[in-house]
């Protein structure tokens, strides 16, 4: 290929061009909800939506009351890892999670009390988002008996990605990519060896009386290794950033990127270059148009989460694409 050619591919969820192969070789589950139902991609099997929750397009849908996503009959055997990741790519209702909320659950419970479990909240009773694990103390499993890390809340209304790893010393919690902070299991004794495989929950915690989060989940991915910071990074995409300037034989450009309709719209203007193509892949790594250099292309996509990232000088540039 030579030098200069731009590649532009339109990426969600599974498809991961540029992700470290550990990542990839390590998923053991992955809900991207693509063909309309909560089917896990790796392993073939459906999980059961409880309540409201719904799928439009490649989202799951939880509108509130009792709803989410029961992957608890599934046989996940998290206990059985060594190390263990958890990924969530979440859109809440703005203002709607005001509760001890939880995005992803895996454990027990016991009298009311989420036992022997991890998990990811977004937004808090208490204000702040979280990545924890709870193993030892089954009466009070809350606060000093878990190890965790917080970062800021988000009950904004825009898309987040939440990542919590696991290995046999340390728990780290990342939102977007950046490191929020870190926990050591040896302070309470908590391990993944202590899970439950009782209960497996997206949108829904294991304290009884607590709320079920509100709002949209576009993907959720379990990995059998604690994934590095680095590794964390290339499965992230930042939700504030637009490609603006992409430098091209020595000159920058910005593609016209926007959607209407149920469409991506990509303008590929760029004086000069005229030789090549870009590449448009769905969200399974399938094939299904190509881009030409110069020209608008207007592209069905469907109502779901895309991202775009284009290749140029060895450089990649990404953004996030939503289609409502």
């Amino acid at each position: 290929m030579k030098k200069h050619l731009l590649y532009l591919l339109i990426l969600a969820f599974m498809l991961c061009f540029g992700v470290n192969a550990t990542a990839q070789g390590s998923l053991t589950h992955s809900f991207s909800f693509q063909e309309g139902t909560p089917t896990d991609d790796v392993t073939g099997e459906d999980a059961i939506l409880i309540g409201d929750a719904f799928i439009d397009g490649s989202d799951l849908i939880l509108p509130g009351g009792d709803s989410h996503m029961d992957m608890s009959t599934m046989g996940f055997e998290i206990n059985s890892y060594e190390a263990l990741t958890l990924e969530i790519w979440a859109t809440s209702e703005a203002g709607a999670n005001t509760g001890f909320t939880m995005l992803c659950y895996l454990g027990g419970s016991t009298n009311g009390l989420g036992t022997q479990g991890c998990f990811i909240s977004a937004a808090r009773g208490d204000d702040v988002s979280r990545g924890a694990i709870s193993t030892v103390n089954m009466s009070a499993p809350y606060g000093e008996a878990e190890t965790g890390a917080n970062g800021p809340e988000y009950d904004d209304g825009t898309f987040h990605s939440y990542v919590l790893t696991i290995d046999e010393s340390f728990l780290y919690f990342y939102i977007d990519g950046e490191l929020q902070g870190e926990g050591d299991l040896a302070i309470v004794g908590n391990g993944i060896w202590g899970l439950s495989n009782d209960f497996a929950y997206v949108g829904k915690g294991g304290y009884t009386a607590d709320p079920c989060w509100i709002g949209t989940i576009h993907k959720f991915n379990i990995y059998n290794a604690a994934l590095s910071e680095g590794e964390v990074a290339d499965l992230t995409v930042d939700p504030n950033v637009q490609i603006n300037n992409v430098t091209l034989h020595g000159n920058n450009f910005k593609p016209d990127i926007y959607t209407a309709n149920n469409r991506i719209n990509i303008s590929l203007n760029h004086t000069g270059f005229n030789s090549g193509q870009a590449e448009l892949f769905n969200i399974t790594g399938q094939r299904i148009a190509n881009v030409n250099f110069n020209n608008e292309t207007s592209i069905e996509s469907g109502r779901g989460l895309y991202i775009v990232k284009v290749k140029a000088n060895d450089k990649i540039y990404s953004q996030k694409v939503v289609v409502q």
